[in-house]
């Protein structure tokens, strides 16, 4: 089978040329509109390959990323994003979401595919560790433990790979005066503390681990006798961190696109 890439754009010019220029590369190529619709399309067909636009009505593509990454169904899914906005405040936001490439609009034919097959060649790569089991023996450490850093990495990538591997452990996370850890059994977070500037237990904890731009993260295999206090699965975790982060950015966001206006005015 081909490699199948998502694009989405609100822009139908956008979507039709790139439709036609990876089509005639042999890719097999589904569009959306909007987020929330790119997100329905990855809950009944989950692509290769996602790229997406950043400005856009409904659900924009930052938005829809972050909704993407608390799923652990998705939360490896490579993406690149797409956007005519040339701010480095915007690159610098593509790369803390995890995004695997981004690229500026006009789109250049050889560019667009040159980028997309190697996303892809990462993302094969990547897959075929986790299929061989061999997902810590990426990271230094080796397979008891691993570490890295969270603003490459991703708080909801790293749990979906505890997740799938069924890892059992304690997973530590710094970020400046801020620490914390993950009680990991079987794959799934049973209890979380988080200690520093303030105190959170449990879900509070990992909602604000979420949050987090940065920072280091370790984890060791280990056993964990702790009782079980966190009840929601990871998806759930994310989803609702996701959620709580979009409701905190929503007045900068609004401030961004004001600034906007004011400068193209």
């Amino acid at each position: 089978m081909p490699p199948s890439i998502l694009i989405v754009d609100d822009d139908d010019d956008v979507l039709d040329l790139l439709h036609f220029i990876l089509s005639q590369e042999g890719f097999e190529v589904h569009t959306a509109t909007n987020g929330i619709v790119a997100l329905q399309r990855v809950e009944a067909w989950l692509p290769d390959l996602i790229i997406t636009d950043i400005m856009m009505p409904v659900m924009d593509g930052f938005t829809f990323i972050r909704q993407l990454r608390a799923r652990p169904r998705s939360a490896l899914l490579p993406v690149i994003f797409l956007t005519s906005a040339n701010r480095a405040r915007n690159r610098l936001q593509c790369f803390k979401l995890g995004a695997d490439d981004y690229l500026e609009k006009p789109i250049y034919r050889d560019e667009i595919v040159f980028r997309a097959r190697r996303v892809l060649e990462n993302a094969e790569r990547l897959q075929r560790a986790l299929r061989l089991g061999a997902a810590a023996e990426m990271l230094p450490g080796g397979k008891g433990s691993f570490s890295g850093d969270l603003a490459l990495f991703g708080l909801g990538s790293l749990l979906s790979i505890l997740e799938m591997e069924g890892k059992t452990g304690v997973l530590m996370l710094r970020d400046g005066q801020q620490h914390g850890r993950m009680e990991v059994r079987a794959g799934r977070v049973v209890a979380a503390e988080l200690e520093g500037v303030e105190h959170l237990l449990d879900a509070e904890a990992i909602y604000r681990f979420a949050g987090w731009e940065g920072g280091d993260f370790s984890f060791r295999a280990q056993p964990v006798e702790v009782e079980d206090r966190i009840r929601s699965g990871t998806a759930q975790l994310l989803l609702e961190a996701a959620r709580r982060l979009d409701d905190q950015r929503m007045p900068a966001s609004q401030a961004g696109e004001a600034e906007a206006v004011a400068e193209q005015g």
